[in-house]
């Protein structure tokens, strides 16, 4: 393991300085933007001001598959769309009420990842994928409109809809997103809102992967299409949605001397989300069913209200005063409503989950450093006694945020561990609070970002080969450095990201010691710097590890033992052309079919794609 850890701290350390090194050399030409802004639902109201730029730039136009996102490290289960699992080893550490991480996470809207769009003008954005093939066609729709009424008022909307068959039977992936929202601002910026509505709908088949794998691996059929599967009636429904209104009047303006400004705010978010899964002739074997069930039938919906009150004097405004603070409390109300139909009835079973959680925060600026400390504590029927203590210690010298963060929480389990109602999964446990306790050091800069993690966790609870809950009563010890770079040298540009896990009980959880991403591309203007081109490669490996295996009819990921998966480089090669505000992209997915072995199994029984061209379009106006 050590061995292991000093190489990957040894490629940090050269990054780092080429990484700096290179800062004097030619930026990027390719990465341009415009003035058009965007923020996340979640980021209002308490960064109400807040703007981030939208990169327009053609470095950042690509197709939306996870296993070659800039944003992490995913294992997806072959088809885009489909289920996936975030690579990054993470505890629950919220307080309060949580059903469970979602297998949909990426694909379905939440507050967290609804872009809100702002431009002084009117901004539309539309954008186009294919992957031409008669029966593993993809292809998606992408469509952005925001402009300002008025002096004060904003409104915008997003569409988004993906159609993937997929390579293999009964895999068929189909997403459809809408979002829209209007933002008012009183011409002296006193009062503001935001209203916003979201809603995603997933529909799946299911074919839980192949029966025997070495048809595959050993290339004895080259029809992917005529594999044996294991689930041929099976499918997957999913449906998250809700809205969003969120609300600040200052009490207190900055003035003249920049005094701390006094804001209060008040934001109410309630969301559904619904998943079903239905499968009409099912496997015992699959299932790990003692007796044969004659189909198949669950639902879970999960209802949950927020509203949130407080005080702050948080602003960007007021960021660099001595003393800032945020006072406040969620409340919140769950219901969960969980059915199957048996062969005579459809049975239910009903709860109601109510938190109050006061929380309190501040931000103390010191000459050199600033320190916030952030507390919570969540009284209810569930949750109750939560817990979340953090302190971040940072400071900011010229481009670069460097600091440490440490972190205690005491957590009721995932709602999900300790009630489950389904045709063939049911469970009512009663487990003992997680506690986490963590410290965190980071470096940010533009073009490098460096981050540690250590977590002690005390009554962990995953499920185990059986595909039941269980808690550890015992510590586990887990370790994550990740590092992200950029490197410019002439026309070439060269990202690189590197995440490295240790978990001291690989028993109860299965981590890959190294996963990396690597984007090498080269630029060139040309016809008189008309036409811009970017011509680059991919590269996605993993170390081979026992990664967890899916279940469809929990849409949950557990442990299992008996196949070992990655080891494989993944390669993508793209081509990708600018003019104006037109982008253009040709990329042939999983280039190296053919040259390497048929390994290319990311999650057990589930292979990657095979090789595939995609070409895209993305079209934008701003005036």
């Amino acid at each position: 393991m050590m061995r292991k850890l000093n190489l990957f701290l040894l490629i940090v350390f050269v990054s780092t300085s080429t990484a700096a090194f290179s800062q004097t050399l030619n930026s990027d030409s390719t990465k341009l933007q415009y003035d058009v802004y965007c923020n996340f639902l979640s980021d209002y109201p308490y960064d109400a001001l807040k703007k981030q730029k939208l990169d327009t730039s053609i470095y950042a136009f690509s197709s939306n598959d996870l296993i070659f996102t800039r944003n992490g490290f995913y294992n997806a289960i072959s088809n885009v769309g489909a289920a996936h699992q975030d690579m990054l080893f993470s505890p629950k550490k919220s307080s309060g009420f949580e059903y469970v991480y979602d297998c949909f996470d990426m694909y379905v809207l939440k507050p967290e990842n609804v872009l809100c769009y702002l431009s002084e003008t009117p901004y539309t954005s539309l954008s186009y994928l294919n992957a031409p093939g008669n029966d593993k066609v993809e292809e998606s729709l992408y469509v952005v409109h925001n402009q300002k009424l008025g002096k004060t008022i904003h409104a915008g909307a997003t569409f988004s809809f993906l159609n993937s068959r997929g390579f293999y039977e009964k895999q068929h992936a189909m997403i459809g997103n809408f979002s829209a929202n209007l933002r008012f601002r009183t011409m002296n910026d006193r009062y503001g809102f935001l209203f916003a509505y979201y809603h995603s709908r997933v529909d799946n088949e299911e074919n839980g992967g192949l029966a025997d794998d070495t048809q595959f691996t050993s290339n004895i059929v080259d029809n992917p299409k005529v594999m044996d599967i294991n689930l041929q009636n099976a499918s997957n429904f999913a449906k998250n949605g809700g809205w969003l209104f969120t609300q600040d009047f200052y009490l207190k303006q900055s003035d003249s001397t920049d005094n701390n400004v006094l804001r209060l705010f008040h934001t109410a978010n309630f969301e559904r989300s619904r998943r079903a899964f239905y499968d009409s002739n099912p496997d015992s074997a699959f299932y790990k069913l003692e007796s044969n069930v004659a189909q198949i039938f669950d639902s879970t919906a999960v209802n949950v209200l927020k509203n949130k009150v407080a005080l702050t004097t948080y602003s960007e405004t007021s960021k660099d005063n001595f003393l800032n603070f945020e006072a406040g409390a969620d409340v919140v109300y769950a219901k969960v409503v969980s059915e199957y139909k048996n062969v005579e009835d459809t049975l239910s079973r009903k709860s109601s989950i109510f938190n109050f959680i006061p929380y309190g925060k501040l931000l103390i600026n010191f000459k050199w450093f600033k320190l916030e400390p952030k507390i919570d504590f969540s009284f209810g029927n569930y949750n109750n006694a939560d817990y979340n203590f953090n302190l971040k210690l940072f400071s900011e010298w010229k481009d670069v945020d460097f600091g440490a963060a440490y972190h205690s929480s005491a957590t009721d389990q995932y709602w999900f561990y300790n009630e489950m109602f389904t045709t063939v999964y049911q469970w009512n446990n009663d487990f003992k609070k997680m506690f986490s306790n963590g410290l965190n050091l980071f470096v940010d800069m533009d073009s490098f970002h460096f981050d540690a993690k250590y977590n002690l966790i005390n009554n962990y609870v995953y499920l185990n080969e059986d595909i039941v809950p269980v808690m550890v009563d015992f510590p586990i010890h887990n370790f994550a450095v990740s590092a992200d770079y950029d490197v410019d040298f002439w026309k070439f540009s060269l990202n690189c990201m590197l995440l490295y896990q240790y978990v001291d009980k690989n028993d109860v959880i299965h981590l890959p010691d190294l996963t990396g991403k690597l984007r090498l591309t080269f630029s060139q203007s040309i016809l008189r710097g008309k036409l811009l081109m970017n011509l680059g490669l991919d590269c996605v490996y993993t170390t081979p590890y026992f990664a967890d295996a899916y279940m469809p009819e929990l849409r949950a990921f557990y442990l299992q033992n008996d196949v070992k998966t990655n080891g494989f480089p993944y390669f993508n090669v793209f081509l990708k052309l600018q003019v104006k505000r037109a982008r253009f992209f040709i990329q042939m997915v999983n280039v190296s079919q053919g040259l390497l072995k048929n390994n290319y199994i990311s999650v057990p029984h589930y292979p990657l794609n095979d090789r595939q061209l995609k070409f895209g379009i993305n079209w934008y106006f701003h005036d």
